[in-house]
């Protein structure tokens, strides 16, 4: 690109500019509105209050689990679109892990702590491992902080989650 000079005059205030730096200038101010909006976004759907749901972990698990994902990807995820998205759950399980975000520097972001749940019933038969994956906010956390400590491998959880 030929670094070509461009002006602007405002009454008697003016700027002169190479277009190199109008347009690392017009990028970082689209990246700064766009974090923005991303965290603007993140927050509101973080903290929704959604009502809880009638949907149940073997009725998800049939429609959208790991088994209906490897018969057809495509409509285990229109189903979950359809059926599950943004909707309220009251299920329960055991904790497998629990993990504090507290050295990422995104949590502010996006989540703070994360729970590993392995359900009553596993999403594959045979399978160790956790079945789903709870992430909680910054704000979540601490509202529940003391009950997150205290959570240990393996204690009985009955949790309402946004899917």
């Amino acid at each position: 690109m030929e670094d070509k000079l461009v002006s602007l005059q405002l009454g008697k205030f003016g700027i002169i500019l190479t277009r190199k730096q109008l347009m690392y200038f017009a990028l970082v101010l689209s990246m700064m509105i766009g974090i923005y909006m991303f965290v603007l976004v993140e927050e509101r759907h973080n903290h929704e209050a959604v009502p809880i749901s009638d949907h149940t972990w073997p009725e998800y698990r049939q429609k959208c689990g790991f088994d209906a994902y490897a018969k057809n990807p495509r409509e285990a995820m229109m189903n979950f679109d359809r059926y599950y998205f943004n909707k309220g759950v009251s299920w329960r399980g055991y904790v497998v892990r629990v993990n504090l975000n507290d050295e990422d520097p995104m949590s502010m972001v996006y989540h703070s702590a994360s729970l590993l749940i392995k359900m009553e019933e596993d999403d594959r038969e045979g399978v160790h491992g956790a079945d789903l994956g709870l992430s909680l906010s910054d704000r979540v956390l601490t509202m529940y902080s003391d009950e997150i400590d205290s959570l240990r491998r393996g204690d009985y959880l009955e949790f309402n989650a946004t899917l």
